[in-house]
């Protein structure tokens, strides 16, 4: 038996910040017990938040403002790993659309991302609990999400439909 997050939801709608792997997301209204209707729903990889004026906080904000939303759910899968591409290929590919090496360099150069491209790509370093406990906080302490939005961040055993909390506030090094 699937064990669900039986949450009081305070709002008509929810907006969940998932997992990008569409049969991950399409289970979310059963692992919730949520009506799909009741859901908006943004992926991310590994429903990580990074930066605090990037497109996916500006839709999170509209959804808070245009939709009604009072309740942010962060969710991973709890056994995420980084996405494993091997990276020749990838550089290969990039050559195959004209995306030169001087290109790159330049990206890199400039400091843009704050680490190479690569990983830039392959996204947060941290286990997923660490990187959900980092994104919960940015979200928390954006000048632009009004304190009255709840932000939790669960990852979720996808055999079960477990639910396990993560929170800011516990102890580092969980991972």
């Amino acid at each position: 038996m699937m064990k669900r997050l039986n949450r009081q939801v305070t709002s008509n709608k929810v907006l969940v910040i998932a997992h990008c792997e569409h049969e991950f997301t399409q289970r979310l209204p059963q692992w919730l017990n949520i009506e799909s209707s009741q859901l908006l729903v943004l992926s991310s990889e590994g429903a990580a938040v990074t930066q605090p004026y990037g497109c996916l906080i500006r839709n999170i904000i509209l959804a808070i403002y245009e939709q009604g939303v009072d309740d942010i759910y962060l969710i991973a899968p709890e056994a995420q790993t980084r996405p494993n591409f091997n990276q020749k290929i990838l550089l290969d590919k990039f050559k195959n659309d004209e995306i030169d090496q001087d290109l790159l360099d330049t990206i890199e150069y400039s400091r843009i991302l704050n680490e190479d491209i690569l990983s830039w790509l392959k996204g947060p370093k941290e286990c997923v609990e660490e990187t959900l406990k980092a994104s919960v906080t940015l979200l928390k302490k954006h000048p632009l999400i009004p304190k009255r939005v709840k932000i939790e961040a669960f990852t979720v055993n996808t055999n079960t439909g477990h639910f396990t909390s993560i929170s800011p506030e516990t102890e580092e090094g969980i991972c």
